[in-house]
């Protein structure tokens, strides 16, 4: 989820400061006692996740990066980590139970947890949890495979400003749900629909460029915003916010996210989030009155 969701490198940089620089690597990976299935994308689980489990993921994240070779041909390698806790523990300093990737190596690891953990479950809104969080190592593979689209290796500078954050997650997720199209049941449970925001409170803070300001903001008392309950909701709503969002954008655009993204990229930044949705729009003309009516945009 690196976001959505990422959950992304700002977010668990703020659930744990003294982790930063501290993300998994393929060495802290393969120091630890785990099972391993080879493949194209290599796979390391904790004894206690099922081979079957582990096998089909692997099997997604494979099928999608096939899905965009012809389009996006070059590719960092990429292995896979399902883990419990105590595994977790030894391998990252991060807090246990956020998907996340480390693209600052090659091989890039994609990072989930074998249970989804209880203090991250807010407005999950699923009586699936652990499988909704295995599907997010798609939202990882996302984020993966719209930066090789752009042509930006992580492990170099790159203009951070050039797309607003939220944007990050969105096209992760279009991405990610792209591997998933045609398995209805996964495709839902990823994408959640525009009901499951609905019925969320209103947060603080709902406008796609105030995105930053959830991931950055600090209370009076000096803590931050994001390790805060309403925090979290607030965190918990953009992100299901931005899933159906890119529910939207991946329906209609398909394999034509990437060369929107191409074009994005190559313009004169920032690209803002009135030209985004102006782009989005094209292919999708009721999106801005459907953002507007959550506060997303004036």
């Amino acid at each position: 989820m690196h976001t959505a969701i990422r959950f992304t490198v700002p977010i668990l940089a703020l659930l744990s400061r003294a982790a930063v620089g501290q993300f998994p690597t393929p060495q802290s990976i393969r120091a630890l006692p785990l099972d391993s299935i080879g493949g194209v994308i290599p796979v390391y689980r904790s004894p206690g996740v099922a081979r079957a489990a582990a096998v089909e993921l692997q099997a997604l994240m494979t099928g999608c990066v096939a899905k965009y070779r012809d389009s996006i041909p070059v590719l960092p390698k990429i292995e896979l980590a399902i883990l419990d806790s105590a595994a977790w523990l030894r391998a990252t300093a991060l807090p246990y139970g956020i998907p996340t990737n480390n693209a600052a190596e090659v091989p890039v690891v994609v990072l989930v947890p074998a249970t989804a953990a209880k203090m991250f479950l807010t407005g999950i809104g699923t009586d699936q949890p652990d499988r909704f969080f295995h599907l997010l190592a798609l939202h990882e593979l996302g984020h993966i495979l719209m930066f090789a689209t752009i042509g930006v290796d992580r492990r170099s500078g790159w203009d951070e400003k050039h797309f607003p954050a939220w944007y990050l997650e969105l096209t992760a997720t279009s991405f990610g749900l792209s591997c998933v199209f045609g398995r209805p049941a996964d495709y839902r449970l990823l994408r959640g629909t525009a009901d499951s925001v609905r019925v969320l409170p209103r947060p603080s803070f709902t406008r796609l460029d105030q995105f930053s300001e959830v991931l950055t903001t600090v209370t009076a008392d000096g803590v931050p915003y994001l390790s805060t309950p309403i925090g979290v909701a607030n965190f918990a709503w953009y992100q299901r916010l931005l899933s159906e969002s890119a529910g939207r954008s991946q329906e209609r655009l398909g394999l034509g996210l990437v060369p929107l993204l191409r074009e994005q990229w190559g313009r004169k930044g920032p690209v803002t989030t009135a030209d985004i949705v102006k782009d989005l729009s094209r292919s999708d003309p009721g999106l801005i009155s459907w953002l507007q009516g959550f506060g997303a945009i004036p």
